[in-house]
Protein backbone atom coordinates (compact mmCIF):
# COMPACT_ATOMS: atom_id res chain seq x y z
CA UNK A 1 0.00 0.00 0.00
CA UNK A 2 1.66 3.29 -0.78
CA UNK A 3 1.95 5.90 1.46
CA UNK A 4 1.95 9.56 1.29
CA UNK A 5 3.26 11.43 4.26
CA UNK A 6 0.84 14.46 4.86
CA UNK A 7 1.29 15.69 8.13
CA UNK A 8 2.95 13.61 10.86
CA UNK A 9 3.34 15.66 14.86
CA UNK A 10 5.51 14.16 17.44
CA UNK A 11 4.09 15.21 20.56
CA UNK A 12 7.23 14.58 23.44
CA UNK A 13 5.12 15.23 26.55
CA UNK A 14 7.64 15.42 29.65
CA UNK A 15 6.45 15.54 33.36
CA UNK A 16 8.65 18.08 35.16
CA UNK A 17 9.09 18.47 38.90
CA UNK A 18 11.21 20.33 41.09
CA UNK A 19 14.82 19.73 41.49
CA UNK A 20 14.36 20.28 45.37
CA UNK A 21 11.55 17.96 45.45
CA UNK A 22 11.88 15.37 48.16
CA UNK A 23 11.74 11.28 46.82
CA UNK A 24 13.46 10.02 49.75
CA UNK A 25 10.70 8.02 51.00
CA UNK A 26 10.41 4.52 50.66
CA UNK A 27 8.34 1.49 51.88
CA UNK A 28 10.04 1.02 54.71
CA UNK A 29 10.25 4.73 55.92
CA UNK A 30 8.37 5.15 59.52
CA UNK A 31 5.21 7.44 59.72
CA UNK A 32 4.38 8.51 63.45
CA UNK A 33 1.01 7.29 64.96
CA UNK A 34 -0.13 10.86 64.57
CA UNK A 35 -0.23 10.38 60.79
CA UNK A 36 -1.28 6.97 60.38
CA UNK A 37 -4.35 8.40 62.41
CA UNK A 38 -4.46 11.42 60.09
CA UNK A 39 -4.02 9.29 56.81
CA UNK A 40 -7.35 6.59 57.92
CA UNK A 41 -9.27 9.78 58.92
CA UNK A 42 -8.95 11.72 54.97
CA UNK A 43 -9.70 8.12 53.81
CA UNK A 44 -12.61 7.33 55.40
CA UNK A 45 -13.38 11.30 54.66
CA UNK A 46 -12.74 10.64 50.90
CA UNK A 47 -14.81 7.96 50.79
CA UNK A 48 -18.12 9.75 52.29
CA UNK A 49 -17.34 12.49 49.98
CA UNK A 50 -15.50 11.16 46.52
CA UNK A 51 -16.04 7.46 46.42
CA UNK A 52 -18.40 6.83 43.95
CA UNK A 53 -20.09 3.98 45.37
CA UNK A 54 -21.66 5.51 48.52
CA UNK A 55 -23.48 1.33 49.43
CA UNK A 56 -19.77 0.10 49.38
CA UNK A 57 -17.95 3.11 50.75
CA UNK A 58 -20.26 2.46 53.54
CA UNK A 59 -19.22 -0.75 54.64
CA UNK A 60 -15.69 0.22 54.37
CA UNK A 61 -16.26 3.60 56.35
CA UNK A 62 -17.32 1.10 59.21
CA UNK A 63 -14.75 -1.33 58.78
CA UNK A 64 -12.51 1.75 59.38
CA UNK A 65 -14.18 3.27 62.30
CA UNK A 66 -14.12 -0.12 63.99
CA UNK A 67 -10.51 -0.70 63.45
CA UNK A 68 -9.71 2.65 64.71
CA UNK A 69 -11.96 2.07 67.77
CA UNK A 70 -10.13 -0.89 68.47
CA UNK A 71 -6.79 0.41 68.29
CA UNK A 72 -5.90 -0.96 65.63
CA UNK A 73 -4.21 1.88 63.76
CA UNK A 74 -2.39 3.57 67.42
CA UNK A 75 1.03 3.24 66.74
CA UNK A 76 3.82 3.70 63.84
CA UNK A 77 3.68 1.88 60.35
CA UNK A 78 6.01 1.39 57.69
CA UNK A 79 4.57 2.91 54.89
CA UNK A 80 4.82 -0.18 53.00
CA UNK A 81 2.57 -2.36 55.34
CA UNK A 82 0.10 0.59 55.82
CA UNK A 83 -0.38 1.01 52.26
CA UNK A 84 -0.85 -3.24 52.00
CA UNK A 85 -3.27 -3.27 55.75
CA UNK A 86 -5.55 -0.10 54.20
CA UNK A 87 -5.47 -1.45 50.56
CA UNK A 88 -7.18 -4.82 51.61
CA UNK A 89 -9.46 -2.95 53.66
CA UNK A 90 -10.61 -1.01 51.07
CA UNK A 91 -10.63 -4.08 48.34
CA UNK A 92 -11.85 -6.81 50.38
CA UNK A 93 -15.14 -4.16 51.54
CA UNK A 94 -15.61 -2.56 48.13
CA UNK A 95 -14.83 -5.58 45.67
CA UNK A 96 -13.07 -2.35 43.12
CA UNK A 97 -9.14 -2.72 42.97
CA UNK A 98 -8.76 0.60 41.94
CA UNK A 99 -7.70 1.57 45.20
CA UNK A 100 -4.37 2.43 46.06
CA UNK A 101 -2.11 3.83 48.63
CA UNK A 102 1.34 5.16 48.01
CA UNK A 103 4.34 6.85 48.94
CA UNK A 104 5.30 10.57 47.47
CA UNK A 105 7.96 8.21 45.85
CA UNK A 106 5.66 6.67 43.69
CA UNK A 107 5.01 10.05 42.25
CA UNK A 108 8.60 11.36 41.67
CA UNK A 109 9.84 10.75 38.33
CA UNK A 110 12.93 11.26 36.94
CA UNK A 111 13.35 13.31 33.90
CA UNK A 112 14.49 9.88 32.29
CA UNK A 113 11.92 8.15 33.82
CA UNK A 114 9.04 11.11 32.39
CA UNK A 115 10.04 11.11 29.37
CA UNK A 116 9.70 7.34 28.73
CA UNK A 117 6.32 7.08 30.74
CA UNK A 118 5.08 10.37 28.90
CA UNK A 119 5.77 10.25 25.09
CA UNK A 120 3.08 10.46 22.47
CA UNK A 121 2.89 10.40 18.97
CA UNK A 122 0.22 11.66 16.34
CA UNK A 123 0.64 10.75 12.74
CA UNK A 124 -2.28 11.13 9.81
CA UNK A 125 -1.39 10.18 6.50
CA UNK A 126 -3.26 10.19 3.17
CA UNK A 127 -2.97 6.79 1.43
CA UNK A 128 -4.77 5.90 -1.71
CA UNK A 129 -8.24 6.37 -2.48
CA UNK A 130 -8.08 9.51 -0.72
CA UNK A 131 -8.33 7.76 2.69
CA UNK A 132 -6.37 9.59 5.88
CA UNK A 133 -5.27 7.35 8.10
CA UNK A 134 -4.89 8.59 11.77
CA UNK A 135 -2.60 6.91 14.29
CA UNK A 136 -2.58 7.58 17.79
CA UNK A 137 0.18 6.12 19.89
CA UNK A 138 1.68 6.29 23.79
CA UNK A 139 0.33 8.75 26.28
CA UNK A 140 -1.80 12.01 25.48
CA UNK A 141 -2.14 13.61 28.87
CA UNK A 142 -1.49 17.50 28.25
CA UNK A 143 -3.66 20.21 26.81
CA UNK A 144 -0.68 20.87 24.24
CA UNK A 145 -1.79 17.35 22.75
CA UNK A 146 -5.74 18.49 22.19
CA UNK A 147 -4.28 21.45 20.55
CA UNK A 148 -1.66 20.07 18.37
CA UNK A 149 -3.96 17.43 17.38
CA UNK A 150 -6.90 19.79 16.39
CA UNK A 151 -4.23 21.57 14.32
CA UNK A 152 -3.69 18.94 12.33
CA UNK A 153 -7.34 17.55 11.93
CA UNK A 154 -8.71 21.20 11.02
CA UNK A 155 -5.76 20.99 8.25
CA UNK A 156 -7.10 17.85 6.34
CA UNK A 157 -8.06 18.62 2.79
CA UNK A 158 -11.74 17.27 1.42
CA UNK A 159 -11.03 12.98 2.12
CA UNK A 160 -13.46 9.91 0.83
CA UNK A 161 -12.61 7.69 4.44
CA UNK A 162 -10.98 7.83 7.63
CA UNK A 163 -8.90 4.97 9.05
CA UNK A 164 -8.56 5.67 12.93
CA UNK A 165 -5.93 3.22 14.63
CA UNK A 166 -6.27 3.40 18.30
CA UNK A 167 -4.17 0.04 19.03
CA UNK A 168 -1.40 1.52 20.53
CA UNK A 169 -2.94 4.33 22.38
CA UNK A 170 -2.47 4.50 26.42
CA UNK A 171 -3.39 7.51 28.45
CA UNK A 172 -5.97 9.22 27.48
CA UNK A 173 -8.25 12.43 28.63
CA UNK A 174 -11.94 13.29 28.09
CA UNK A 175 -11.23 16.58 26.71
CA UNK A 176 -9.22 15.33 23.95
CA UNK A 177 -12.08 12.53 23.07
CA UNK A 178 -14.44 15.35 23.24
CA UNK A 179 -12.61 17.48 20.82
CA UNK A 180 -11.93 14.66 18.49
CA UNK A 181 -15.87 14.03 18.71
CA UNK A 182 -16.23 17.36 17.91
CA UNK A 183 -14.91 17.03 14.42
CA UNK A 184 -17.57 14.18 13.37
CA UNK A 185 -20.72 15.13 15.45
CA UNK A 186 -22.81 18.24 15.23
CA UNK A 187 -21.86 20.75 17.89
CA UNK A 188 -23.93 20.70 21.06
CA UNK A 189 -24.48 16.85 20.83
CA UNK A 190 -24.74 14.58 24.07
CA UNK A 191 -21.95 12.75 24.28
CA UNK A 192 -21.68 11.43 27.45
CA UNK A 193 -22.96 11.55 31.22
CA UNK A 194 -20.22 11.76 34.02
CA UNK A 195 -22.00 10.52 37.10
CA UNK A 196 -20.01 11.11 40.30
CA UNK A 197 -20.91 10.69 44.02
CA UNK A 198 -24.24 11.36 45.89
CA UNK A 199 -26.16 11.00 42.64
CA UNK A 200 -24.39 14.14 40.69
CA UNK A 201 -24.15 14.09 37.21
CA UNK A 202 -22.07 16.25 34.24
CA UNK A 203 -23.04 16.60 30.71
CA UNK A 204 -20.38 16.07 28.28
CA UNK A 205 -21.77 18.29 24.82
CA UNK A 206 -19.64 18.13 21.72
CA UNK A 207 -18.16 21.42 20.68
CA UNK A 208 -18.82 23.90 18.25
CA UNK A 209 -15.37 23.43 15.75
CA UNK A 210 -17.31 24.74 13.00
CA UNK A 211 -14.25 27.09 11.82
CA UNK A 212 -11.80 23.86 12.14
CA UNK A 213 -13.67 21.44 10.76
CA UNK A 214 -13.95 20.43 6.50
CA UNK A 215 -16.95 18.20 6.10
CA UNK A 216 -15.88 14.93 8.44
CA UNK A 217 -19.34 14.97 9.72
CA UNK A 218 -20.22 12.50 6.89
CA UNK A 219 -16.95 11.13 6.25
CA UNK A 220 -16.95 7.33 6.69
CA UNK A 221 -14.86 6.23 9.76
CA UNK A 222 -13.33 2.70 10.67
CA UNK A 223 -11.85 2.42 14.04
CA UNK A 224 -9.12 -0.21 14.77
CA UNK A 225 -9.60 -1.32 18.64
CA UNK A 226 -7.75 -3.63 20.62
CA UNK A 227 -8.54 -5.34 23.67
CA UNK A 228 -5.51 -3.14 25.48
CA UNK A 229 -7.72 0.16 24.39
CA UNK A 230 -9.46 1.69 27.89
CA UNK A 231 -10.91 4.59 29.11
CA UNK A 232 -11.02 8.09 27.07
CA UNK A 233 -10.26 6.18 23.97
CA UNK A 234 -13.77 4.01 24.79
CA UNK A 235 -15.78 6.92 25.33
CA UNK A 236 -14.29 7.91 21.59
CA UNK A 237 -15.30 4.90 20.21
CA UNK A 238 -18.16 3.78 21.56
CA UNK A 239 -19.86 7.57 21.08
CA UNK A 240 -18.51 7.26 17.48
CA UNK A 241 -20.36 3.91 17.38
CA UNK A 242 -23.77 4.75 19.43
CA UNK A 243 -24.25 7.73 16.59
CA UNK A 244 -23.90 5.60 13.68
CA UNK A 245 -20.86 7.73 12.40
CA UNK A 246 -17.54 4.37 13.06
CA UNK A 247 -17.65 0.58 12.39
CA UNK A 248 -15.05 -0.91 14.74
CA UNK A 249 -12.02 -2.94 13.46
CA UNK A 250 -10.44 -5.44 15.52
CA UNK A 251 -11.34 -6.56 18.90
CA UNK A 252 -13.47 -5.55 22.11
CA UNK A 253 -11.96 -2.68 24.04
CA UNK A 254 -11.02 -3.28 27.93
CA UNK A 255 -14.40 -2.32 29.13
CA UNK A 256 -13.22 0.47 31.70
CA UNK A 257 -15.43 3.23 32.18
CA UNK A 258 -14.55 4.42 35.73
CA UNK A 259 -12.89 7.66 36.59
CA UNK A 260 -10.24 7.28 39.32
CA UNK A 261 -8.17 10.78 40.61
CA UNK A 262 -5.28 10.87 43.80
CA UNK A 263 -6.31 12.87 46.93
CA UNK A 264 -3.51 13.90 49.19
CA UNK A 265 -4.54 12.00 52.75
CA UNK A 266 -1.55 12.90 54.75
CA UNK A 267 2.24 15.20 54.11
CA UNK A 268 3.24 11.89 52.78
CA UNK A 269 0.64 9.64 51.60
CA UNK A 270 -1.88 10.13 48.91
CA UNK A 271 -5.01 7.61 48.06
CA UNK A 272 -5.99 6.45 44.49
CA UNK A 273 -9.85 6.10 44.32
CA UNK A 274 -12.61 5.68 41.79
CA UNK A 275 -14.69 8.88 41.69
CA UNK A 276 -16.93 8.82 38.83
CA UNK A 277 -18.17 6.69 35.66
CA UNK A 278 -18.56 7.62 32.07
CA UNK A 279 -21.97 6.42 30.66
CA UNK A 280 -23.70 6.87 27.37
CA UNK A 281 -25.43 10.52 27.02
CA UNK A 282 -28.43 9.39 25.04
CA UNK A 283 -29.01 5.72 26.41
CA UNK A 284 -27.16 5.86 29.33
CA UNK A 285 -25.43 2.71 29.25
CA UNK A 286 -21.55 2.42 29.79
CA UNK A 287 -19.03 0.39 28.36
CA UNK A 288 -17.63 -0.53 31.75
CA UNK A 289 -16.58 -4.66 32.44
CA UNK A 290 -18.15 -5.08 28.76
CA UNK A 291 -15.94 -3.05 26.45
CA UNK A 292 -16.73 -1.43 22.88
CA UNK A 293 -17.86 -4.67 20.89
CA UNK A 294 -16.09 -4.65 17.30
CA UNK A 295 -18.31 -4.71 14.33
CA UNK A 296 -15.83 -6.74 12.28
CA UNK A 297 -13.90 -9.17 15.14
CA UNK A 298 -10.29 -9.83 13.68
CA UNK A 299 -7.08 -10.08 15.11
CA UNK A 300 -4.90 -7.76 15.62
CA UNK A 301 -2.44 -8.22 12.79
CA UNK A 302 -5.61 -8.48 10.33
CA UNK A 303 -7.45 -5.60 11.76
CA UNK A 304 -5.48 -2.69 9.88
CA UNK A 305 -5.50 -4.61 6.33
CA UNK A 306 -9.68 -5.28 6.79
CA UNK A 307 -10.16 -1.83 8.52
CA UNK A 308 -7.96 -0.20 4.45
CA UNK A 309 -10.41 -2.60 2.65
CA UNK A 310 -13.58 -1.31 4.04
CA UNK A 311 -12.46 2.29 3.53
CA UNK A 312 -11.90 1.29 -0.34
CA UNK A 313 -14.95 0.11 -0.75
CA UNK A 314 -16.78 3.46 0.05
CA UNK A 315 -14.11 5.41 -0.91
CA UNK A 316 -14.62 4.33 -4.84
Amino acid sequence: MTKVVMVMICLLSLLSFSANSKCDLNSESLLSKEEVKEVVLNTISALQNIYIFSDKAEIAVNRLELKLQLGEFNRQFNIGRLSRFLEQVLISSTGDSNFGINSRKNFCLTAEASHANFESSFTVEIVENNIAFLIFDGDFVFTKNVEEINSALSQLPKIEAIVIDLRTAHTGSISLSQNLLSFFLPADSHLATIEYSKNEIEPIHSLNLTEMEHGLHGTPVFIINSSFVAGPWEFFSHTMKHFGKAKIVGDDSMGIGLLTKTVRVSKNIELTLTYAELKNGASNNGWHKTGVAADYQVTAAEAQEVAFELARKVAR
